[in-house]
Order: structure tokens, then sequence, then C-alpha cells
């Protein structure tokens, strides 16, 4: 079955029947998890789903529960909230009203998915069983055809039959080729993988092929190269971490070409690698990826061992005891034997106050741990060499074990000021702020400034931003004391984080006085234009020497120069025209997938935002104007947009559908792809050469008469020689026959060339 096909009749059907929020949701979750938005993901299923109960349509869930758990399982691996989920799903899916939707097969996969990600190895068997039953269910012809084989093959690489998972892929292939189905690139990373593991490595680069650039497939090739030295070629291949960091799916086989590029002396086995896998094997854990985080605490504490790091070796290896413990079918542990001591090491200093002097535990923190763990042998309950502890095995990225070493010592001995500190830095970094506000109570009685200052961050750490607030201002308010600018700065800067404007802009006010022209007086600008006080704005510019217009004391709105705007809900920066020191009018059209900002005045955050190597660039290409974050919007013009979408019709042609818009008011933006074709499915030819594409957003004021724009798109496109699509106006026009007669035209459209 057409599982897409399912989906697209879906949405149509929909539509027709007035549910477009829910069939844009449906059409948008599958694109939005291939490519890993998942905050949007997050945000866009509760909604899904709420519409899809609703209007009692079980299939729609089913789907939109199959992909939310695709997101999280198999793409987050974060399995510790799913298989409660995945076990629903599958009764649910499992009902007479579900057993027939396309995507219900799948959910077989998704239960099996999350034990492997659980404990892989120790469960080989009851996955391969839910992915052969599966498999029986369907043919090549299905596109889960390929993910479900992927599924068997992973169980089998788990259990360490490669030969069988090669085997096994191969045959799959030839079974889809015997249908007429080409299956073989969408298989070919889970045949390489076993290939890899048998160390058959020309041929999985081979199988890979070097044209196709998916980060997935580069992972693959860089482990297939480290594989046969050839370590150049490997590093150019694998990704940075910070471009596969959202994904854990992709932390082994990164690790696994890393380590192979340490081998090659192309990577250092240092500091930086024993944080990342550090940070690797805390994250699995915390998703509840059991297996993939004591493979990964193995490595780290290999890694360390081999560095000379024995107290993150040892740390790494009791986490990998802890996980190892909680599975089926555990990994072997390795044994790490630390050398003997040397003279040296005998000669360590024990006076705490001498050795804190030789060390700098941020600087190389590792090192750093070796030295103090001698002296602690000698000074156990030493409370600067304690915290000194922590503070190394924090910068080394062990805070939860730094955190445990304070806490005993505090509530061994009582609090000291230096401890109390650190134990609130740690127990914010790990996400604990209730805690960190026990510690920072605490702390009050040693050094008051101190403690609000950690108290404020605790309640904001917890989302309590009003108690964050009273704090900060508690703090302001003590009176005689420390300079109260980094606390007012940081209320000030707190109030604009969460809307206050007007707040911020009263604190920011205070700043400002005390300096006139220095580093807050933008800020103050931004924040009064949005608070509406236009007369703090005019002072300010007037001292820091901006030419103002000469009108009167209300809104500053004259050209001040061209702009792009970024907005924090993402998408392109948007082009602007600057109307004073802090605002600018939006002049590019969104388009209708989100809410279209065109001639909104925003006021701005006039940092600029590009990297210093673009605001220097003298590429003419690159126009140099500066990229500023929109702040707010303090006036919406309320456009709306709509797409057009279809055949290229000419330029004459198009310019006269761009005059048409403006004779209504209206704006035309050409966002025509040139390497876009379309195929005309009612030629007479079905080998018709196919035709270049056109793809425009028109924008238009609310005074616009949907209706009337309607139909004179209509009346102009009929005289051209193929006709063009706009289905968001058509939605959006009042209902009646003028609505149904748009909607059917667009849809045989759309129809006609595959839009």
């Amino acid at each position: 079955m057409d599982i897409w096909r399912w989906v697209e009749t879906t949405t149509k059907a929909l539509r027709r029947a007035g549910s477009d929020r829910l069939a844009e949701l449906l059409d948008a979750l599958p694109g939005l998890v291939c490519d890993e938005e998942d905050a949007r993901v997050e945000a866009l299923v509760p909604e899904a789903l709420a519409l899809a109960r609703a209007e009692r349509l079980p299939w729609v869930e089913v789907f939109i529960r199959h992909w939310h758990l695709q997101s999280r399982a198999f793409h987050r691996h974060d399995v510790s909230e799913c298989l409660h989920e995945a076990t629903s799903l599958l009764e649910f899916a499992s009902r007479e009203e579900t057993r027939g939707c396309p995507q219900s097969v799948c959910v077989t996969q998704d239960f099996a998915g999350c034990f492997g990600r659980i404990d892989g190895p120790g469960y080989v068997e009851e996955r391969l069983a839910a992915a052969r039953e599966t498999l029986a269910r369907i043919d090549p012809s299905w596109p889960c055809y390929a993910c479900i084989s992927a599924e068997y093959a992973d169980a089998l690489n788990d259990a360490g039959r490669y030969e069988e998972s090669v085997a096994f892929v191969r045959g799959q292939n030839a079974a889809a080729t015997a249908a007429g189905i080409d299956r073989s690139e969408a298989l070919a990373q889970t045949e390489a993988e076993p290939l890899i593991r048998l160390g058959r490595f020309e041929e999985a680069l081979e199988r890979l092929g070097d044209a196709d650039e998916a980060i997935s497939t580069r992972i693959l090739r860089a482990r297939a190269l480290v594989g046969i030295e050839a370590y150049a070629e490997a590093a150019a291949e694998l990704p940075a971490f910070e471009t596969i960091a959202g994904a854990p799916y992709r932390y082994e086989g990164w690790v696994r070409a890393t380590l192979g590029l340490v081998r090659g002396g192309l990577v250092d086995n240092d500091l930086a690698l024993g944080r990342r896998l550090r940070e690797i094997y805390a994250r699995l854990d915390t998703n509840g990826a059991l297996s993939g985080a004591c493979q990964h605490a193995i490595i780290a504490a290999e890694m360390a061992a081999a560095r000379g790091s024995w107290r993150i070796a040892a740390l790494a290896l009791g986490d990998a005891r802890r996980l190892a413990a909680q599975l089926r079918v555990p990994p072997p542990l390795p044994e790490l034997t630390r050398p003997s001591a040397t003279a040296n090491d005998d000669d360590a200093p024990v006076d705490a106050d001498a050795l804190l002097a030789t060390l700098d535990p941020s600087g190389d923190p590792e090192a750093a741990l070796e030295v103090i763990g001698r002296a602690r042998a000698r000074a156990p309950d030493d409370v600067a060499l304690v915290s000194a502890e922590a503070r190394a095995l924090r910068a080394a990225g062990y805070g939860a074990h730094a955190l445990a070493s304070i806490t005993a010592l505090i509530d061994r001995e009582g609090g000291s000021p230096e401890a109390l500190v650190e134990a609130t830095r740690l127990l914010l970094e790990v996400g604990d702020p209730a805690g960190a506000r026990i510690y920072a109570e605490r702390l009050r009685e040693f050094d008051e400034p101190r403690a609000l200052w950690i108290l404020a961050s605790a309640h904001e750490a917890a989302g309590d931003v009003d108690a964050a607030i009273a704090t900060l201002r508690a703090l302001i308010e003590l009176g005689p004391g420390p300079d109260p600018d980094p606390a007012l700065a940081r209320l000030a800067d707190l109030l604009r984080s969460h809307q206050r404007f007007a707040e911020a802009a009263a604190c920011r006010r205070r700043l400002v006085e005390r300096d006139p022209a220095g580093p807050h007086a933008w800020a103050l600008m931004s924040e009064a234009a949005i608070a509406g006080e236009w007369s703090w704005v005019r002072e300010v510019a007037a001292r820091l020497d901006l030419s103002l217009d000469p009108g009167d004391q209300g809104p500053l709105d004259y050209p001040f120069g061209r702009c792009k705007i970024r907005f924090d809900e993402g998408g392109a920066d948007l082009w602007g025209e600057r109307r004073g020191p802090v605002s600018a009018r939006v002049l590019s059209i969104v388009g209708p997938r989100k809410r279209e900002r065109y001639r909104d005045l925003v006021v701005l955050d006039t940092t600029d935002l590009r990297e210093p190597s673009e605001a220097s660039s003298s590429d003419q290409r690159r126009p140099d104007v500066p990229i500023f974050r929109a702040l707010a919007t303090i006036e919406r013009a309320e456009w709306r947009s709509f797409t057009v979408d279809g055949p290229n019709p000419g330029e004459a042609e198009i310019d006269l559908l761009r005059s048409i818009v403006r004779t209504l008011d209206g704006e035309l933006s050409d966002r025509t792809n040139p390497k876009r074709r379309l195929r005309d499915r009612e030629a007479a030819d079905p080998d018709t050469k196919a035709l270049p594409a056109f793809y425009a957003f028109i924008a238009v004021p609310p005074s616009v008469d949907l209706v009337e724009l309607d139909f004179c798109l209509e009346a102009l496109v009929d005289t051209f020689e193929r006709p063009l699509a706009w289905t968001e106006l058509a939605h959006a026009l009042p209902p009646g026959p003028a609505r149904d007669a748009a909607l059917e035209r667009n849809e045989r459209i759309v129809e006609r060339f595959g839009l």
C-alpha cells in the first residue's frame, strides 16, 4: 500500500471538510520528524491529537502517534517514557477500527524499537520476532519495507550475527527487485553497517557510493575509511559533533569513527574528547537508552585510562557497572589497572593552601584531580580540597559526581561559604534548583549578597520568575555594599527576557543615568519604544548624537537604513527598513505557512547578529546590512499571504499577474526555483518534456476582498496557456458556491501537475 497516497487523500478530504488545520499538521509532521525539528514536533503533536480525537479519526490518530514515537524513540533515543506509549499504541492499532490503517504495521516497529534502544542485545529475539511478523504482513511496495527490514538487521547486528545480517539485507533487496521495485538505495546504510563490523570496509564504501551527502551516510563512510587507514579522508567526511548533538541515534557511529581518528593521530585523546564522551553517555542514560549509555561509559573509561586520567576512568567505569546491572545481556567490563605510585606522587604536598596554589582546575581539571586525589587521601575532609575537587570534576564534565562529594562533606562538617557556593552551582548545573535554594539559604548567614544572587538564579531555573525578580530587587535594596549595577543590569535583562519591557526600561534608565553613553543606552531605547516611552528614546538618541527628525515628541518614523530582521520562531531572516534607531518595518513576504509579517513595525535588539567575518566581508553579492533580532511587534499590518503555483507562464504573464495584484494594493514575491520542473498529466504525449515551474507569494492588506482577488486572478490566468493554482486563497474564501468552485478548480490543477 502507498502510505503517502493515503496521506495525500486524507489531507484533501480534511480540507474539503473544512479541517484545514488538521490537514496542515498531518502534512507537516513527517517532515518535521525527519528534519529533527524536535521542539516543533513536541509543540505540534498535542494539538494534532486533540483535533483527530475531536473529529473521531482513529486512523489519523495512529499516524500522529507513530510519528511522535519515531521522533522520540528512534531519532532522540528518548525511551525513558516511551515504552508505555508504544504499548498503548500497539493495543490501539490492533482494534477493529484501526487495524486497516496503513501506518498500523509500523506500530510493531515502534514497540520493538523502544526495547532495542533500552537494551538492544537483551531483546534481540523479541525484536526479530516483531519485525518478522510485520514483514509477513507487507510486501516490497510498502515504503516501510525498508525501515522494518533495517530493524531486523539491527537486531542481528546487536547479537553479533553480522554475516547473517548482510545475507538478510541482500535477500530483501533481491525480493524487492524481483517484484519490480528498487529498494537498493533505501537499504544501502543497512547493508554497510554489518560490512563495516566484519572489517569488509571496501565493500561498505562501494555500497555507500560517494553521491549521498546525508549525515548518516557520511558517518558510515568515515568509519569505513578509518578501517582502511584513510584517516585524512575520514576526517573530511565526519561531521562536527555540534551537527549531530541533538540526534542521539547518530552518537554510536560518530564515536566509532572518532576513535578511529584517535588511532590515526588526527584527533587527540584529551579533556575535550573526555567531556564529549561523558556528555554522550549521560544523555543516553537520561533518555533511558541503557545499552548505548553503558557502551559509551566503557569507552569513556578506557580512553581516560589511556591518557592517564585514572580518577575519570574510575568514575566512568563505575557508571558503566551501574548501567550494566540493569541490562539483560550486559557487555563485558574492562579491567583497568592503575600504575603504581611514583616517588613524586608520594611527595605531593598535604597542605591545602600550598597544593591549591599550584593547581588550576579550570585549566587542566583531569590533571588537577590526580593531584587533589592524592592530597585528599591524607586530608579527606579538608574543605578547600573538597571544593577544588568539585570544581575540577565539574570542569571535566562530571558535575553529578562533584555534587555527591561536596554535599557529603557539608552534611558531615557543616557549611562553609566556599563549599556552599560550589554546591549551589552544581545543583543548578544538574537541574535541581530546589536543592540550590536550600544551600543558598544556608549561605545567607555568611554572605547575604552572594546568597541572594544565587537564590535569584535558583528561582529563575525553577521557572518562578516573580520570585527571581523579587530577590534581585532585594539585592539591589541592600544598601551600602557592592556596586549595585550588576544586579540592576541582571534585573533589567530578566524583565526584558519575559517581555516586561516597561519595568525593564525603568531599571535600565537608572543605569543609563549613571553612564549616559554606556552599554545600556541602546537597550533602553528598545525597551522604551516597546513601552511607548518615545520621549526616552529621543532623549537617549540625542545623547548618542544620533540624527533625529524635527518632528514632534511622538513615535519616531523616518528612514534609518536597511537591515535584516531575525524572529525567534526561526526561518529565514527578513528584509526590513529601519524607521528609527531601534524600529523597522518588515519588507519581506513570509508566506502562508507562518503568520504573515509583511509591513509590520517591530522593535529591534540592535546587537548585530552577523559573525565578524560577515560584517567585514567585501563580497558584493552579500549586502552589507546588519542583522537584528526582533523584540516585539508594535504595529501589526495584518496582511494575508497565499501561494501561486504551477507551470511558468512566462515573464510577460508574470508581469501582468504582478500588475493585477498591485491594482488591489497587494504585492507579489516571485520565489520560483529555476531548476524545478512539472509534468502535465493531461498531456496527450506522456513523454512530453517537463515544464519549468512558477511559484510565488501574493500578499494583500486586510482591506482586500478575497472573493474579488480570486475572481481577478482567475480571469487573468484563464488567458494563459496553462492554469495556475492558489489553494490557500481558495480555502480562505467565505463558505458558499464561489468557495466550492474555487476549491474544485484548484484541486484539479494540483492533481494535474502534481503540485
